[in-house]
């Protein structure tokens, strides 16, 4: 059986709406005559109707209604990492100096529903599961923690397994309350409450590809984009367009979507912070990349993973002045890398 640009036609213009696009099916059905071998066949409305349903929501990119339902309970990990890297070498003296340091923190927690106003607010009960926290300086470790380890049951993070805070996440997944008092009292120590701060409750809880206009997306390209600020730490803070696209959609209704991000002057929600290198940027030879990829499960509306990648490379040279100048010039080099991931994992 050979599918014509007429059948391919209709199953990328059928969406979720299909009374408003039976007429158009309807008229194109009056055109579309499909081959087997020398015998031509026309095909009934109907059956045509069905074939195109069955490619619509069976992977065809037609259907790409990615809308958000904050109402999902669920067991989720939500990590942040960040890697900064300086190395200036100097050839003609023989030295190579490199200083690294790292921050790894990630959480484990549940969300339960407690509550769905009528605008599709959602009030969520989060209890903190699990906590890992690592950073390394120059001179080594400076702080590891893990929950699972019972060598870390005396640490001053370990008061927050268990402990549960509120939040409510409007209908794009923007966390606009935050209720952490009673576990501000239940825990001590200032590491403890450093968690709990309404801030890193915010950031760790919003949904980082919510669409600039509307908290649905319907459109036959299935692209759209949003505002943000580059991660604290940036080399240089810059604010960034995220432009989305959903990839595929597969039989299960997970929809693959890509995220390319590039440098805007819109300004986002709250500014873009952190100080950089001021004027010394411009000595610079910069590269920086910043993509992800999400996977959304279009039919309960929730993020099954989502991933993205900030890299900065800056790179600045000068002509050795001392030692051995054939080697070649003095090198400094800096890198920043921001990763953030939050991945549901109950199923």
């Amino acid at each position: 059986m050979i599918w014509g640009v007429d059948a391919i036609y209709v199953c990328i213009s059928l969406d979720i709406h299909i009374g408003r696009d039976i007429m158009i099916l309807s008229e194109l059905m009056k055109q579309l005559t499909i081959y087997k071998g020398s015998v031509m066949k026309k095909i009934s409305l109907v059956a045509m109707v069905s074939v195109a349903l069955l490619f619509a929501f069976s992977g065809c990119d037609s259907n790409k209604t990615i809308k958000l339902n904050p109402a999902v309970s669920g067991t989720y990990k939500v990590s942040q990492e960040t890697l900064k890297e300086v190395n200036y070498s100097q050839p003609s003296l023989g030295k190579n100096d490199v200083n690294k340091t790292s921050t790894v923190t990630e959480m484990t927690f549940d969300q339960k529903v407690d509550s769905v106003e009528k605008d599709g607010s959602a009030k969520l009960t989060i209890t903190i599961k699990a906590i890992k926290l690592y950073s390394k300086g120059k001179k080594g470790v400076v702080y590891d923690f893990d929950s699972s380890r019972k060598s870390d049951s005396k640490d001053p993070l370990s008061e927050l397994i268990g402990v549960s805070y509120n939040i409510v996440v409007n209908p794009k997944g923007k966390v606009v309350a935050v209720d952490a008092k009673k576990a501000l009292e239940t825990v001590k120590s200032r590491e403890a409450k450093a968690f709990l701060r309404k801030d890193i409750i915010q950031k760790r809880h919003n949904f980082k590809a919510a669409p600039e206009s509307d908290a649905e997306v319907i459109t036959k390209t299935g692209e759209w984009s949003c505002v943000a600020s580059s991660p604290k730490g940036a080399l240089e803070p810059k604010a960034f367009e995220k432009k989305y696209k959903v990839v595929s959609v597969d039989k299960n209704g997970i929809a693959k979507i890509s995220m390319e991000a590039v440098p805007t002057n819109k300004k986002p929600e709250g500014g873009v912070k952190g100080r950089g290198l001021g004027i010394m940027a411009g000595i610079f030879d910069s590269k920086e990349t910043f993509a992800g990829e999400m996977l959304f499960d279009t039919k309960s509306g929730s993020v099954v993973k989502y991933t993205e990648k900030l890299q900065d490379n800056y790179v600045a040279a000068q002509e050795a002045s001392e030692g051995k100048t054939d080697k070649g010039p003095d090198v400094l080099k800096m890198t920043f890398t921001s990763t953030y991931s939050v991945e549901k994992l109950n199923q």
